[in-house]
């Protein structure tokens, strides 16, 4: 394909949003208004969501295998399901996809000597669970791949991006991790899991959403050129006082591994204006992801 004519831009649309006090996008717009986004005093205002109170969404008994990540995505697919076209290819998204269902495995195994192991965790345990069993309830042919690469699962993202967008059609893309107490055994660092899930539209464009080059040093950016900027909280920590307009997802995501999905829509759940610049802390090296939103399609 020639490089000219390739789409280096794309669009966001059809946004769905869930966890333990978010049941839809006004909930966020009033969480802003409260500043929980920008103020270091609030950032802790959103709950976990448990289990059971997303499996209303799931209207199947197969809800009863499955995890809280797979309800969670199945819940937020299931609100934008009359808008996804049989061609549109899905993907989900998750640093540790079905962590929980795989921890219940290697607990079985070791408290009852493979005794009792229930045959159904084993197929329960793949990373492609969620949109298996979004697509196997409502019937759908559709192409569904997950991409995890744990800590590292943002920067794949971004990379994803900058090779799929420069392809036509519009895609659905997945995001969200599940709580469990494997993390805990990572003594290296404290991981904060907030069980949270988003889905939405991803449509290649010539104007609209762009990936901007990486950087390795904060002071170099132009802030001034953004209305708003929102950042891992690391970042807000270290930008906080020397830029305006600025905001952490944080309550949100706790910074989890595929919290830049859900960074990328935050400009259009808050109806933000003019230009946004969104920033992710790679974890693996010393350099930040940046994207450039703005409300020109």
């Amino acid at each position: 394909m020639d490089s000219d004519n390739r789409n280096k831009f794309f669009s966001i649309s059809d946004i769905s949003l869930l966890s333990g006090s978010i049941r839809s996008l006004s909930d966020v717009a009033a969480a802003n208004d409260c500043k929980v986004f920008s103020d270091p005093d609030k950032f802790g205002y959103f709950d976990e969501a448990p289990k059971e109170s997303l499996s209303q969404y799931v209207d199947s008994p197969l809800r009863k295998r499955m995890s809280g990540l797979s309800i969670g995505i199945y819940a937020c697919l299931n609100q934008i399901k009359s808008s996804i076209t049989p061609d549109e290819q899905m993907y989900l998204f998750s640093g540790c996809a079905e962590i929980e269902t795989t921890n219940k495995i290697i607990k079985a195994i070791i408290n009852e000597q493979s005794s009792i192991v229930s045959p159904t965790l084993f197929h329960n345990s793949v990373h492609n669970t969620p949109l298996g069993y979004f697509t196997v309830i409502n019937k759908m042919h559709n192409y569904c791949t997950t991409v995890s690469d744990g800590l590292d699962t943002n920067k794949s993202f971004a990379d994803f991006l900058r090779l799929r967008i420069q392809l036509p059609g519009s895609f659905i893309a997945a995001a969200g991790e599940d709580s469990s107490e494997f993390y805990s055994l990572d003594t290296t660092r404290d991981i904060t899991i907030r069980p949270a899930y988003i889905a939405y539209r991803i449509t290649p464009s010539k104007r609209g959403i762009s990936i901007l080059d990486s950087v390795n040093d904060l002071d170099k950016i132009d802030y001034s050129m953004y209305q708003n900027v929102i950042t891992d909280k690391a970042t807000f920590d270290i930008l906080n006082g020397k830029v305006s307009h600025l905001y952490t997802d944080w309550a949100i995501t706790a910074d989890m591994p595929c919290s830049l999905v859900f960074r990328l829509a935050m400009h259009n759940i808050l109806g933000w204006t003019g230009r946004t610049l969104v920033i992710d802390k790679t974890v693996s090296d010393d350099s930040w992801t940046l994207f450039e939103v703005s409300n020109e399609l």
